[in-house]
């Protein structure tokens, strides 16, 4: 079994976006649309890199495994069209979503902070 380490792991994901994204372009017809991570991305790649490190599971695999149990809801949700549903998301629970991530992101710089300050006293 191949064990890569974090820095190994960590710059395959931006690689990987980036050949993604140049398939993507190519083959939509769409070459402006941007397709990379976004600020929701990063820090849900986070907590997966946390969550598996902590369970002991290689961090590719689990998000192969991420990737396909979330393929299996998009073709569920394409095969019972239930596309009518996005009609109950409103402007508002997008905002909660946006706070959210707002939040983790200071609430992480101020952690970083305490961090520096404890080790420096």
């Amino acid at each position: 079994m191949c064990i890569l380490t974090a820095f190994v792991q960590l710059t395959v994901f931006p690689l990987s976006s980036g050949i993604s994204g140049v398939l993507y372009a190519i083959f939509s017809g769409q070459p402006i649309a941007i397709v990379g991570a976004t600020g929701p991305e990063y820090a849900y790649t986070v907590v997966t890199w946390n969550l598996c490190k902590q369970m002991k599971i290689p961090f590719l695999a689990g998000r192969l495994w991420q990737g396909l149990w979330t393929s299996l809801f998009t073709v569920l949700l394409a095969g019972f069209d239930l596309c009518y549903l996005m009609k109950y998301v409103t402007r508002f629970t997008e905002e909660i979503f946006a706070s959210f991530i707002t939040m983790t992101f200071i609430l992480g710089a101020f952690l970083n902070v305490l961090k520096v300050t404890n080790y420096r006293s």
